[in-house]
């Protein structure tokens, strides 16, 4: 089987089916890249099929692979929806394994321990779940909570029954060899899905000769979240969880062989005091920059005891390294924490100038070394996003990313976004601390919010809760409120009305996917800042002011997050949607104008009402084959023309 046999095959499996130019160009892309040893950066624009264009090259490959993405939801997508099919039209029929945290796996022990011998004050409530739940792995045996049909079960009672880093006792338990946790390290598929906390966390923790299934080829699907995912990981150098670990493996050490070790018994008994020690310093970290000299000082002294029992620690396995692999990666890990504790003591001294000892935005090298560690073990390594470059340019996630060496490659949309799109900025609220309050916002755009269904998205849970009040208060529109959780489920009750407005903070647009909930207008309240960037630059109104961090890092951030968002909106070549700013720096700041470029090219119109007569325009009326703009050559209008669509499989 090849590419074009399983191309056809798509046009036979999928009634919707679209034949598009620019997948085939990204199926030839990410073919190539697996034959070239590297890191190899493919972005694809909104309607190109990504998922598909990259799982299909995988499996023709017969190369053992693991994809990352976003989210548990995306995983599960994968899993699901797009593999069967790359599988049916490829004829590959290689088992593909499901990667997913700890504590998202049923613990064998704690069920038993809950059926045998319930806690004071458990409810029956929660003990007649913890049977049904019993029943349901005897008949799975796969421990997966997250396939769990349980909708009304109370998250109560699955952490109660979950895998939990601070009790696992690993090898020395009874049940390790019926854990589902440890069962799926072990899984012998030709195909791995994980997701980036995981993948990340993993390379932290397990030499190269450990790591997740020593698969030849790594994909990162939605790679311009990767930045932000190893980001807030490297934040959290000295955590109690790595304590844990710590404790962990000395105790699993000290039961596997000499009992009678009297140091490394104390050393794993001190963690537990190191662990209190870790749990301060993460609050002191959080609050850092409303801390007095005192608290510095007592925040310092604290790293130095971390720093002593560290240097302890590794003279004690330093001598006794061989005698056991737990030892050994107890030696290592007590390494990783020392140069930790260095870096945050190094930072510490810097602290007046930089206000902050956590930002690794301001520490590059972090990062670099952290996406090094993740790649090391792969030949091949594919970033894939829609939104990897800015106006072509690759620099910005090179850069963040260590990447000056990698290869890029680029292919737009098959969308015609300027007949297909208007874009409107609310103007006159050009003052950030004018835009906090989302009154004049959410009044601006009410009469599209009564016409379409809307995202409207919001940088603060503050302002999230004043709009959601506000649509109450009016009663005559219906709305939807994203708190969190299960986003596939959400989205399916937003597909099923017909005229909703969905209310969500920013991170909901991040690797969701909207390919069925008909959404036709995205509005986002505040230009989409780093914070605490759009604070500290909020005072700034000089045309020229800007350099430095802004232009190098927050400001190419913000056009990521904007081009994200965009992408949004269309899902076909019929769609037609409106993208909305409730930001007038947009048009007032000289940054505004290179935001605009970086988004799709549209036509920006100059009232809210502009917006819903586009929208209520019959596609036949506008015409967009007869625009010179459209991307698309009439005999590629003709070939996808004997088709429907599917869009982001």
């Amino acid at each position: 089987m090849n590419l074009d046999s399983a191309i056809a095959r798509l046009g036979r499996l999928l009634p919707g089916y679209v034949y598009r130019d620019e997948q085939r160009q990204f199926m030839d892309s990410v073919t190539e890249a697996l034959s070239n040893p590297g890191v190899t950066l493919i972005e694809g624009g909104t309607g190109i099929g990504k998922s598909l264009g990259y799982v299909i090259p995988l499996l023709l490959s017969e190369k053992s692979f693991t994809v990352s993405t976003a989210t548990r939801a995306l995983q599960l997508q994968l899993l699901d929806e797009t593999m069967p099919i790359a599988r049916d039209a490829t004829q590959v029929g290689g088992s593909i394994g499901l990667r997913m945290g700890r504590d998202n796996y049923l613990c064998p022990r704690n069920l038993e321990s809950i059926l045998s011998m319930p806690a004071q004050g458990m409810s029956q409530h929660d003990i007649d779940a913890s049977h049904r739940i019993e029943r349901w792995f005897k008949e799975t045996r796969h421990g997966n909570l997250w396939l769990l049909n349980e909708p009304a079960l109370a998250q109560s009672t699955l952490r109660k029954v979950t895998v939990q880093d601070g009790d696992c006792d690993g090898r020395m338990c009874r049940f390790f060899q019926h854990c589902p946790y440890f069962r799926s390290l072990q899984s012998h598929s030709q195909g791995l899905i994980s997701n980036h906390h995981l993948l990340i966390a993993e390379a932290d923790r397990a030499p190269d000769d450990r790591r997740t299934r020593q698969t030849s080829i790594l994909v990162i699907d939605e790679a311009h979240l990767m930045f932000d995912r190893i980001e807030d990981h490297v934040r959290q150098r000295l955590t109690p969880a790595r304590f844990l670990d710590l404790a962990r493996l000395l105790k699993a050490s000290f039961e596997a062989l000499d009992r009678d070790d009297v140091l490394i018994n104390r050393l794993s008994t001190q963690c537990g005091s190191m662990v209190d020690v870790a749990g301060e310093i993460r609050t002191m970290e959080q609050r850092l920059r409303h801390l007095a000299a005192r608290d510095v000082e007592h925040l310092r002294l604290k790293l130095e005891r971390i720093e002593y029992f560290l240097d302890e620690m590794m003279q004690a396995l330093k001598s006794r390294l061989g005698r056991s692999r737990f030892l050994d990666q107890a030696y290592d890990l007590v390494h990783e924490l020392d140069d930790d504790t260095m870096i945050m003591q190094n930072r510490l001294q810097d602290y007046e100038r930089t206000g902050d000892i956590t930002t690794s935005g301001s520490h590059p090298e972090d990062v670099w070394a952290s996406f090094a560690r993740i790649c090391r073990p792969f030949e091949h390594i594919l970033l894939v996003s829609g939104s990897l470059s800015l106006a072509g340019d690759f620099s910005f996630v090179r850069h963040t990313l260590g990447l000056a060496s990698a290869r890029t490659v680029s292919i737009g949309s098959p969308f015609d976004f300027w007949n297909q799109t208007r874009a409107f900025c609310l103007r006159g609220s050009s003052d950030p601390a004018q835009s906090r309050d989302p009154s004049a916002f959410m009044g601006a755009i009410y009469p599209l919010l009564r016409k379409v269904k809307s995202l409207v998205l919001f940088t603060t849970h503050r302002a999230l809760k004043s709009a959601e009040q506000l649509l109450a208060a009016e009663k005559d529109v219906d709305f939807l409120v994203y708190t969190g959780g299960d986003s596939n489920h959400f989205l399916k009750r937003v597909a099923a009305r017909d005229h909703v407005v969905v209310l969500a903070t920013k991170v909901f647009w991040q690797g969701i996917d909207f390919r069925q909930a008909g959404i036709r207008c995205v509005a986002i309240d505040r230009l989409p800042f780093a914070p605490p960037a759009d604070e500290s630059w909020s005072e700034e109104t000089g045309e020229t002011h800007f350099g430095g961090d802004f232009e190098d890092t927050l400001l190419p951030r913000c056009g990521l997050e904007m081009k994200q968002g965009f992408g949004r909106l269309i899902r076909h070549e019929s769609d037609r949607g409106v993208f909305v700013v409730g930001d007038g720096r947009l048009m007032s700041m000289s940054y505004g104008e290179a935001l605009r470029r970086w988004l799709p090219e549209t036509q920006w119109v100059d009232t809210v009402e502009a917006l819903i007569e586009f929208l209520e325009m019959s596609v036949s009326e506008e015409n967009p084959k007869s625009v010179g703009r459209s991307k698309q050559s009439e005999g590629d209008e003709k070939h996808r023309a004997t088709l429907g669509a599917v869009d982001d499989l």
